[in-house]
């Protein structure tokens, strides 16, 4: 499916000079002056057909922080379903450039993932300077939208097992692959139409196997989501591990319980000085329903230093089972 950037794409420059698409810097160079820009994107709608014509665009589905998801099917098969992940146009040109190597990125990364809980990536092309990603079609809700739409309760047990299912999923791009996650959030986390959770979402995952994944990465500040990241995500620290994940994990199940983030602010720095001053109320506080031991659970993983949450998934699998039992964490 890989194909190359369109060579024939052209424009006139400001000078008058005409301007070629240059294949190795995605990008169009003046022939005359060498100013550079990227071309202009065609925004897709219903009917588009991409990929050579093998998808077709059925609607557009959401808008995350790097890219636009539409639905789509095969050209030749309409009961067949897929989403396409596809970037945003940006202003500036190194902007889209890092955007595209993190879309890139996203995307090889997702296709070596093969778990049950971790949407699957079937494939990754370039067309017309778009980067365009084939993913899985999840059928459900995002947590974020059960929470907030009132339409079932996350109980301790229900929320257990969630984080215990995605502890594992982690826990196997962890050990096997030495990938982080870095957004783990409710609206990250789907609940399919066979109540199967599906971990969505590695558009600023990172690899520590590979410099230049890590290069292109680091070239972002505080890549997260606020409110769910930990303090050294917010430091921008170079040196990060499973801990990180751990903590948004906890944060994640703590809104799920509690229906806020367990740091408080309205704009990024407020949560920046929670996240790294305050302690979050303890969840039975906010639902009395939720027992002593998952609440030293959410406690643990949410602190403020990495050496004090568990230290490995196998660590915190091994604490959820504690609580499920009865039982209180290590």
């Amino acid at each position: 499916m890989e194909t190359e950037y369109n060579c024939n794409v052209s424009a006139v420059c400001v000078c008058g000079g005409t301007m070629v698409f240059d294949p190795v810097r995605h990008m169009l160079v003046c022939q005359n002056c060498r100013k550079v820009r990227l071309p202009q994107r065609t925004g897709l709608e219903p009917g588009s057909v991409i990929g050579g014509g093998m998808y077709k665009i059925l609607k557009q589905l959401g808008k995350g922080g790097m890219g636009t998801l539409f639905l789509c099917c095969p050209s030749d098969d309409f009961s067949r379903r897929f989403v396409i992940k596809t970037l945003h146009c940006q202003s500036h040109v190194g902007d889209n450039f890092v955007a595209m190597k993190r879309l890139e990125r996203e995307a090889e990364l997702l296709r070596a993932l093969q778990h049950p809980n971790i949407v699957e990536v079937y494939g990754t092309w370039h067309e017309n300077d778009n980067v365009f990603v084939l993913m899985e079609y999840i059928q459900g809700q995002n947590l974020e939208e059960i929470k907030l739409g009132g339409d079932w309760e996350f109980g301790e047990m229900a929320s257990l097992q969630i984080m215990f299912l995605i502890a594992d999923a982690l826990e196997y791009a962890w050990e096997e692959y030495r990938i982080l996650h870095r957004d783990i959030k409710p609206s990250n986390i789907m609940l399919d139409e066979k109540n199967h959770i599906k971990l969505l979402d590695f558009g600023v995952a990172k690899s520590l196997e590979s410099v230049e994944t890590t290069a292109v990465t680091m070239a972002g500040h505080g890549l997260g989501t606020p409110g769910y990241m930990s303090p050294e995500q917010f430091r921008n620290q170079e040196t990060l591990d499973c801990t990180t994940d751990i903590y948004s994990l906890g944060a994640t199940i703590y809104f799920l319980l509690t229906g806020v983030a367990p740091v408080k602010g309205n704009t990024a720095m407020a949560i920046f000085e929670s996240v790294l001053r305050h302690t979050p109320d303890p969840v039975h506080v906010l639902n009395p329903e939720i027992s002593e031991n998952m609440n030293r659970l959410l406690q643990k993983m949410l602190s403020k230093s990495p050496l004090d949450r568990p230290r490995t998934w196998q660590a915190l699998k091994t604490d959820i089972q504690r609580v499920m039992d009865g039982n209180p964490p290590l």
